[in-house]
């Protein structure tokens, strides 16, 4: 099977290089391949086939299914904290600061592969989500309730504007695809 390179790109950025979820998209992209039977994927194709249903593939396999089911479990106490704080955290973006109050459910959801700690040379210590693909997998399961959020506590008046809804909206989606798309009239006519 032959990838367009921008494939590759693609899924390195989506994924951060996590060995699980490169795995899974080696093993989605064997069975479209299969399935159609291709010998070369375009960047075209991987958008279409693959990229489009990824969310929906990471959360249907076996290690990520077990740690999504975990956060949105509401009859875990410890569940119900972790979903909590994810929400109160990273509501505005998919990387934050944390203080050592929060160490017990960093250290869990660290555990589980959903974060990652990123100690600073300030001896702060930064959490962002794993991959892309999680937090965008994050962000339309979740209910993010804004009075949790510092900011909002302050100014209750406060509402997201423009730039921090697409702010999310880029986390979600790379630039390639969105220049994949402006590419394409609706009728998948390259445009000039």
């Amino acid at each position: 099977m032959v990838l367009a390179a921008e494939i590759v790109e693609d899924i390195f950025d989506l994924t951060e290089r996590h060995p699980g979820l490169v795995g899974l998209c080696g093993e989605f992209i064997d069975l479209v391949a299969t399935q159609y039977k291709l010998v070369e994927m375009s960047f075209q194709n991987w958008i279409k086939s693959v990229r489009f249903n990824l969310p929906r593939l990471v959360v249907e396999s076996a290690t990520y299914s077990a740690i999504i089911q975990f956060i949105f479990d509401q009859h875990n106490a410890v569940a119900v904290d972790c979903y909590r704080w994810l929400s109160a955290k990273f509501a505005l973006g998919p990387e934050v600061i944390v203080s050592d109050a929060d160490d017990p459910i960093v250290d869990m959801l660290d555990s589980y592969g959903l974060i990652v700690i990123i100690r600073t040379a300030f001896k702060e210590r930064r959490v962002k989500f794993a991959a892309p693909i999680l937090y965008t997998i994050w962000l339309s399961s979740a209910t993010i309730s804004f009075e949790n959020i510092p900011l909002f506590q302050v100014n209750k008046d406060l509402k997201l504007n423009c730039i921090d809804v697409i702010h999310h909206y880029i986390q979600m989606v790379s630039f390639k695809t969105l220049k994949a798309s402006e590419s394409q009239n609706v009728n998948g006519v390259q445009n000039l």
